[in-house]
């Protein structure tokens, strides 16, 4: 069972390679789209997950906000998600929680790096493993969400398929990642959507 963080030196994996480059321009595509038009932080942040997930086939994603209570540590809670999934998994998703460096969410925030695991069934830092088999859940990918160099947040990925990120899917997800991390802060800061542009899209690898 491989828990890979993006880092360090990628195993070899028994599952096929994901990176299609028509995928790849459509989320960049779409997830610009949602970067101009949203006026919200939230808004936003849905039109992303969204885009995302449909544009890479993905059945299953969720946000989780870093939340922080007085005389408490900051955690990870259930925000919003997409896409459908048998009930035992959404109501394990949405009562979950993580502190910084628990479980694969916690984890993506502590190293503040992507983390992929190709069968989250078998997967130590897995907590909702038995809810994933449950529901035909095999490999997950964990984006941590920036702004001003802050994790604010953790976007989870699930497919019932075991596979692998290839290098073209990698680039287009650090460009979304940047994305963003950019319209973040302009919307905090100014309550509107940014100028009319579209960024670079990368090709595939």
């Amino acid at each position: 069972m491989a828990v890979m963080t993006w880092r360090g030196h990628p195993p070899i994996f028994a599952a096929p390679e994901l990176d299609r480059d028509d995928e790849n321009r459509i989320a960049l595509f779409q997830v610009s789209k949602a970067a101009r038009c949203a006026r919200s932080e939230e808004e936003l942040l849905r039109g992303a997950l969204e885009s995302v997930r449909a544009s890479f086939g993905w059945v299953y994603a969720s946000y989780f906000r870093v939340v922080r209570r007085e005389a408490l540590e900051p955690e990870l809670a259930f925000a919003f998600d997409s896409g459908e999934l048998p009930g035992v998994f959404r109501q394990a998703t949405v009562d979950v929680r993580f502190a910084r460096g628990v479980g694969l969410a916690g984890l993506a925030w502590a190293r503040r790096d992507f983390v992929f695991v190709e069968d989250v069934t078998r997967a130590r830092g897995f907590l909702r493993a038995e809810a994933a088999l449950a529901s035909g859940i095999r490999s997950g990918f964990w984006v941590p969400v920036m702004s001003a160099a802050q994790v604010i947040g953790t976007i989870e990925f699930f497919s019932p398929e075991r596979m692998r990120p290839g290098k073209g899917r990698m680039a287009a997800l650090r460009a979304i990642q940047g994305i963003l991390a950019g319209a973040l802060e302009r919307v905090r800061r100014c309550g509107h959507p940014p100028a009319n542009t579209m960024p670079a899209i990368p090709g595939g690898g």
